[in-house]
Order: C-alpha cells, then sequence, then structure tokens
C-alpha cells in the first residue's frame, strides 16, 4: 500500500540522517528577506514522474523529498544542549530548512492548473487526499515539536531571537500549505485536525496569522 511507503520513507529519514554540523559561533549578521528568498530560489531537480509539456514533480514526490532533507535538520536541533543551543547556531540550520522549504513552494506552484491524478500521481498510481494530509502532518508536527522542545532550553536572553527565527520558519511553511490546499482541493476538513496540536506552538513564535486559515 502506498501509506506503507510514506512511513517506511519517514521512518528512515529518522534513523539514517548524516552526522551533525559542527557548530559555529559566529554567523553573518544580516540574513535575506523571506520574498527574496523565494524570487531567488532556483528551479529544483525534475522529480521521479516528469510529465510531458510540464517536468514538475508531483506533490507527493516534493513532500517525501523535503521530508527527507528537513528531518536530518530537526534532528540537529533536537540534539541540541543547553549549552550550544545560541541564536548563532540555530541560525545555520534555520537557514537551510527556509532553502528547503522555499523550493517546495516553487516546486508547487508549477502543478497549479495541472489535473488533480496529475498533482498526486505517485510510482503506484495516485496518492489519496487521506495519505497527503497524513504525509503532511507527520512533517508539520515534527518541525513544531522540535521548536517547542528548543524553546524550553534555550537561555531567556536568546527566546525572543529564536522565535523569530522559528517564525520565519512557520511562515514558509503556511505559504506552502495553503498552496497545497488550493492545488488540491478540500483537504482542510482533513488536515485541520491533525495539526491542532502544532497550533499552541505556531501561536508561541508568533507566527498565528500566517496559519489563520487553520484557527
Amino acid at each position: 500500500m502506498r501509506s506503507l511507503g510514506i512511513f517506511a520513507t519517514l521512518a528512515l529519514a529518522v534513523v539514517s540522517y548524516a552526522a551533525p554540523r559542527p557548530l559555529s559561533s559566529a554567523v553573518e549578521t544580516q540574513t535575506p528577506s523571506l520574498l527574496t528568498e523565494l524570487s531567488s530560489v532556483e528551479t529544483r531537480d525534475v522529480g521521479l514522474h516528469a510529465r510531458d509539456g510540464c517536468g514538475c514533480k508531483s506533490l507527493p514526490d516534493i513532500m517525501e523529498g523535503i521530508t527527507v532533507e528537513l528531518t536530518s535538520l530537526v534532528n540537529e536541533l533536537n540534539v541540541l544542549t543547553p549549552a550550544n543551543c545560541t541564536i548563532e547556531n540555530i541560525t545555520l540550520i534555520v537557514n537551510d530548512m527556509k532553502g528547503i522549504i522555499s523550493g517546495a513552494i516553487v516546486d508547487t506552484k508549477a502543478l497549479i492548473g495541472l489535473s488533480l491524478s496529475e498533482v498526486l500521481k505517485t510510482t503506484n498510481g495516485v496518492m489519496s487526499l487521506l495519505d497527503l494530509c497524513h504525509l503532511i502532518a507527520t512533517l508539520y508536527v515534527s518541525i513544531f515539536s522540535c521548536f517547542s522542545v528548543v524553546l524550553k532550553i534555550v537561555v531567556s536572553v536568546d527566546y525572543n531571537g529564536v522565535c523569530g527565527l522559528f517564525a520565519e520558519v512557520g511562515v514558509l511553511l503556511a505559504t506552502l500549505l495553503q498552496l497545497i490546499i488550493s492545488i488540491s482541493g478540500s483537504i482542510l476538513i482533513i488536515i485541520v485536525p491533525l495539526l491542532k496540536v502544532c497550533l499552541s506552538v505556531v501561536v508561541e513564535i508568533g507566527c498565528s496569522s500566517s496559519f489563520s486559515y487553520l484557527l
């Protein structure tokens, strides 16, 4: 079944991530704005399900791909300790997360106007909307749960700064989800209950307005 393949992919991602990056004591003092990042992201490689006249990744390809990439970064955040949970170290990881999500937004925009069967195409046929929602929810819950853990151990002087970094990721995740909802039809009724657990963290980091369609 397709769902078994999905959760096998997610399990593999959790176990087999790359070793954490060396922690840095300094980062660039300025980071590009979200709009600049979105406009400068290059089109990513064609996925497994390229289609005549489009060359687009399907939505399952996009979500499964970024799940593997982002899970590695979530694991890096999860292993931070109070001693190295600093804005500098978190910024390095967050910047990578923003680049991956921004690329997924570009890929998802390329699916606008295609039929739902093309958007949800997989190697075995077509992914169900329920499986798509579970795939999205698994990733989003993982990210926001990780944010919650980090905010509990970061020193108070860095708390607001870290909330701001996480909010930048949250805004991009909200943009991606809104695109997916607009492309794949009436999944809002399915996805809202699955993401309720994330909403307290969304409020804590200050990006609830970006997720207003879920509230």
